[in-house]
């Protein structure tokens, strides 16, 4: 994943935008994978990859957006209590996060930071079980940025 993640890099904006998604597609099924430091590369190199399609290559927000969110509902799952895969450096989570607001705030903050907090259900629940720490910190982690 490293060697292809770095040929995508250096290569032309043709061939990047031709073929970063399957190189994402990827490293999202590497997350599964029994070995620790695979997940680790995984993430590693879909935050290098997701930093280089919405800051080098300028495609329209719309398209942009669309493309990314079918990457972090896989790394956050949506009423889960953790993060995927969960025993790597949660910096590469807040990059991502980082990049994705950095690019469009309101996209940002509504569909990520939000739901990371589970805002929908602190509002109509006072448990504690409604906070999940890891989800928290990287909410946080990845506004402080800013």
């Amino acid at each position: 994943m490293p060697l292809l993640t770095n040929v995508l890099f250096v290569s032309t904006k043709l061939f990047f935008l031709a073929n970063w998604i399957t190189i994402v597609d990827h490293c999202r099924a590497q997350f599964r994978a029994p070995e620790e430091p695979i997940r680790v590369v995984a993430v590693e190199c879909l935050s290098r990859l997701v930093w280089k399609y919405l800051f080098n290559f300028r495609e329209p927000d719309a398209t942009a957006l669309e493309k990314i969110s079918k990457i972090y509902p896989s790394l956050f799952p949506q009423g889960k209590r953790f993060i995927i895969p969960n025993d790597t450096n949660l910096e590469h989570f807040w990059n991502i996060i980082y990049y994705i607001s950095m690019r469009n705030l309101d996209y940002g903050m509504k569909n990520i930071i939000f739901m990371l907090l589970n805002s929908d259900q602190l509002s109509s629940s006072t448990k504690d079980d409604a906070i999940f720490r890891d989800r928290v910190i990287v909410a946080i982690k990845g506004t402080l940025f800013f």
